[in-house]
């Protein structure tokens, strides 16, 4: 028999409540549904998808149920082996605020919370969500440091370089104008 559906401010919470203590524990989704005992994908759509439309389908995947039993605050503790999770701020005046310095991983964080509450600001999420992912810095210009002190590969450099095209969804003469510094002489050479 289907459980009765929660609301979605319960399911925006247990989100919540599972974002913060991949945080708190530094884990990727992968290492996070292992502990949860739910395949990665699973996890990610849970994490990823709006309350409201979560809430729509929630009996139709056991995913779904297992993740919001296991998402009380108290669970994620047991499941994950912390004492505390960590509080994180989502509000974007707050992320962006000069007065405070944030770490990659707290903005990256963040903006997966912030994901759960708003609905503004999505290409920022996903490149968050990526990025952490991918274990890359937040900033685009962070990241061509990294590839010009040859802290990243050329393959992972053009794969992050497409992910953030595609998740902001940035023009291709910007996109060329952005990448021309760093392939124009070096393409000729590969291809």
């Amino acid at each position: 028999m289907a459980q009765k559906r929660p609301s979605f401010v319960s399911i925006r919470r247990r989100q919540r409540n599972i974002i913060e203590g991949m945080g708190t524990r530094d884990l990727k989704f992968g290492e996070t549904a292992k502990q949860f005992g739910v395949t990665p994908h699973d996890l990610e759509h849970f994490l990823t998808t709006r309350p409201k439309t979560l809430r729509k389908s929630f009996n139709r995947n056991p995913a779904n149920v297992r993740l919001w039993q296991t998402g009380d605050r108290k669970e994620v503790r047991k499941a994950l082996g912390v004492s505390r999770i960590r509080v994180y701020e989502h509000d974007e005046t707050e992320i962006t605020s000069r007065a405070r310095k944030l770490t990659d991983a707290d903005l990256q964080i963040g903006r997966m919370i912030q994901r759960v509450y708003i609905k503004n600001n999505e290409d920022a999420q996903q490149w968050s969500i990526y990025t952490r992912e991918h274990d890359l810095p937040n900033s685009i210009l962070h990241l061509r440091l990294l590839y010009h002190n040859g802290r990243i590969t050329r393959a992972e450099y053009r794969a992050a370089l497409r992910a953030w095209k595609a998740k902001y969804g940035v023009s291709d003469d910007y996109y060329n104008d952005f990448v021309g510094e760093d392939f124009d002489s070096e393409e000729d050479d590969e291809d």
